[in-house]
C-alpha cells in the first residue's frame, strides 16, 4: 500500500470511528441521559403527589377524629336510652331531680308525645311549680347547665293567688330533653 492509500485508510478510519463512536456511542448515551432525566421528573412528581396524597389523608383522618369527637360529645348531651319510653323516664328523674336542687315544688307533670327532628327524636314533659323569681331564675339557670341538654319549650307565668300577691309564682313550662331516633345508623 502506498503512503497515499495508507493515509485515506487512515482518515477512512477515523472518520469511520467517529461516525460509529458518534452514533452508536454519544447518541444513545444522550438519548440514555435524556429518558432517565425524564424518569427522574416523572418520579419526582409522582413522589410529591404522593405526599400530597398522604398529607391529605392525615389531614382527613384528623377531621375524621375531631369529627367522631364532636359526636361522642353531642351524644353525651342525649338523654340515655333507645326507645322514647327509657328516655322520658330518664326526663323525668332529670326533672324530680333539678326541682329538688332547686328547693322548687313540683304541683303537676304531663309527659307528651315525642317528635321527631330529623335524626333526634324530643322527649317532652309539661310540669307545673311553684316557685319565688329567685327560684325560678335557679331552675332555668339549672336547666340550661345541666350536662344533658335540655330545652325549655314554653314557659308560662302566673301569680300563685292574683288576688293577694304573695311572690309565689306559677309556672307552667314545657322542657324537652332529645335521644337519637332509631333507624338514623347511630351507634346507640
Amino acid at each position: 500500500m502506498t503512503l497515499r492509500e495508507r493515509r485515506f485508510a487512515a482518515i477512512g478510519a477515523t472518520v469511520a470511528s467517529v461516525y460509529l463512536g458518534f452514533n452508536f456511542g454519544w447518541v444513545p448515551l444522550q438519548e440514555s441521559r435524556s429518558a432517565t432525566r425524564v424518569a427522574v421528573e416523572n418520579a419526582k412528581l409522582e413522589l410529591l403527589q404522593s405526599r400530597a396524597a398522604i398529607g391529605r389523608h392525615q389531614g382527613l383522618q384528623s377531621d375524621v377524629r375531631t369529627v367522631e369527637r364532636e359526636r361522642r360529645k353531642l351524644e353525651s348531651r342525649l338523654l340515655p336510652g333507645d326507645s322514647p319510653n327509657i328516655a322520658g323516664a330518664e326526663l323525668g328523674k332529670v326533672v324530680n331531680r333539678l326541682t329538688s336542687q332547686s328547693n322548687v315544688e313540683l304541683k303537676k307533670k304531663n309527659d307528651r308525645e315525642p317528635t321527631g327532628h330529623g335524626p333526634l327524636t324530643e322527649i317532652s314533659s309539661e310540669i307545673t311549680i311553684i316557685v319565688t323569681i329567685e327560684e325560678l331564675v335557679d331552675f332555668l339557670y339549672a336547666i340550661e347547665n345541666h350536662q344533658k341538654e335540655l330545652r325549655v319549650r314554653s314557659l308560662t307565668v302566673r301569680p300563685q293567688n292574683p288576688r293577694k300577691p304573695d311572690g309565689s309564682l306559677d309556672v307552667r313550662m314545657s322542657i324537652s330533653g332529645f335521644i337519637e331516633t332509631q333507624g338514623t345508623g347511630g351507634t346507640r
